[in-house]
């Protein structure tokens, strides 16, 4: 990874640390699960106030521990970006809805599809990402992703962020195709909340997106992008209103570009 002249070094590329790895260190060098699973839970979230709640009780289990993953750097293991509070907000207040498009000093501005694909990589050109809702969500999942979640992790079409970490941590080394289709598909939607469709929670997922993952071969026929592109507009325009507390959407993709 670090190799003078192989392109991959920054900034085109950068280095990161297996989560499950690091916790595994982390246990092995501190002997306390309840340390390495404190990390492991903190490592994945999506929330600045949630990160930094579990990396408070990360230090008041073992301080030397949470010295120990601090040296390694952040950057390096956390699964989300840590969003910039104050530039999301000035963004919001700035933002008008009859327009969709930020009002500032120096004139309008806005997020475009070109922006999608360069900042993402999403494809911009396709079919439009839709589909229906009328589906038996337990059934669906079992059939897609090979395991059935209990009843604490599925609710409506709302899927626990954390059953699919838990139950797709790592590809067994016999898995056929069929099982690595539903690793891919466990990757995708993974990917979909966190970086590309997240709520304000942070902590489900929507299996409405299961059926588009059915055909693996088919997903450069969606445009991604246009969908991502939408949600932020409708999460910003949520957000603007006087009542509104909080917004979610792709602000991975919002921070990037401003």
């Amino acid at each position: 990874m670090s190799e003078v002249g192989s392109g991959w070094e920054e900034p085109y590329a950068y280095h990161r640390v297996c989560i499950r790895h690091l916790a595994s260190n982390v246990n092995t060098r501190f002997r306390n699960n309840a340390v390495k699973e404190m990390f492991g839970s903190t490592a994945m979230q999506l929330q600045n106030k949630k990160f930094d709640i579990g990396f408070h009780r990360l230090g008041e289990l073992n301080r030397e521990a949470q010295q120990y993953v601090v040296e390694i750097g952040i950057e390096k293991w956390l699964v989300g970006l840590k969003f910039n509070v104050d530039l999301i907000s000035a963004l919001v207040e700035r933002w008008r809805p009859e327009t969709h498009s930020f009002h500032l000093t120096i004139g309008e501005a806005t997020v475009i599809l070109q922006d999608v694909q360069v900042l993402l990589g999403l494809q911009i050109r396709g079919d439009i990402v839709s589909g229906t809702t009328a589906y038996n969500w337990p059934l669906l999942v079992t059939e897609l992703l090979g395991k059935t979640p209990g009843v604490g992790d599925l609710k409506g079409a709302s899927l626990r962020i954390g059953w699919l970490l838990e139950q797709f941590s790592g590809l067994p080394e016999d898995a056929n195709e069929d099982v690595l289709h539903q690793y891919v598909r466990a990757y995708l939607l993974i990917l979909m909340a966190t970086i590309m469709f997240p709520d304000k929670s942070g902590n489900d997922v929507q299996v409405f997106y299961l059926p588009l993952l059915r055909d693996l071969t088919n997903l450069d026929n969606y445009s991604w992008g246009s969908a991502v592109l939408a949600t932020l507009y409708r999460n910003l325009c949520r957000a603007s209103n006087v009542k509104s507390k909080d917004i979610g959407g792709p602000l991975i993709l919002l921070q990037l570009w401003a």
